[in-house]
């Protein structure tokens, strides 16, 4: 479905079912129709190639998703060109009014799904510059559970707001309280993001040793889906 429609979605889940339903139908039949049809001279090797191009990654992070969560269709997007090169084979090997009504539906499926997209900020990527804007503005400290996402936060020059609960690749782990309750120490405002939680800190360690040091959260904000708890010490 992300394939087909792209990054938006539709919020009544009943609706989003029965147009899943349709489209899938739709473009299911299609990708059948150019991977079954009768290939001629090159076309033969083309489309195992093809096929070989879709499934290979998808398969491949399909089970490596089992070991860490990363199994999402934006990470997947290099065998996008091989699922419309296969859709366009499938349209191809239609004939008369048939091509064309499937050239239409794919067209306007495109075009409604993209409109859609430009009409919703809801849609757009996260909004790291809000979320570096209020962070300098409100001269407070972001914690996050690991430095191997703080990227963006360097991008726009507030990494030296940015308290990182571990400094590498790996999971937050419990000896690293200590040293995350010293980076705490003077501080009285703070800002934590759960962003990538569940592949850096699982259990959700992190709020529970800001809870330890003497931190309550009073307000939750979002960022366009970067979602922002505020902290405050209690004996404040």
């Amino acid at each position: 479905m992300k394939f087909i429609i792209g990054r938006i979605t539709i919020f009544d889940k009943k609706i989003y079912a029965l147009v899943s339903l349709a489209l899938i139908f739709g473009y299911g039949g299609l990708l059948i129709n150019g991977l079954l049809a009768k290939p001629k001279g090159p076309e033969k090797v083309s489309r195992k190639i093809l096929l070989s191009w879709l499934m290979t990654p998808f398969l491949v992070s399909w089970m490596a998703s089992t070991q860490v969560p990363n199994f999402q269709p934006f990470r997947l997007l290099l065998i996008l060109p091989a699922f419309f090169l296969i859709l366009g084979q499938g349209i191809i090997s239609l004939s008369g009014k048939g091509r064309l009504l499937a050239l239409f539906f794919v067209f306007l499926v495109n075009l409604g799904s993209l409109l859609a997209y430009y009409q919703n900020p809801y849609f757009y990527r996260e909004d790291w510059r809000a979320l570096s804007n209020f962070v300098k503005d409100q001269k407070v400290f972001l914690v996050i559970s690991a430095k191997a996402f703080a990227w963006p936060l360097t991008y726009y020059r507030v990494e030296s707001q940015v308290i990182s609960v571990t400094e590498d690749l790996c999971p937050v782990k419990s000896e690293d309280f200590l040293g995350f309750n010293e980076k705490l120490k003077n501080q009285f405002l703070i800002s934590y993001t759960p962003y990538l939680a569940d592949v850096y800190d699982p259990t959700y360690l992190v709020p529970k040793w800001i809870q330890d040091s003497g931190f309550v959260k009073i307000k939750e904000i979002s960022f366009n889906q970067i979602p922002v708890w505020v902290y405050e010490r209690s004996d404040q």
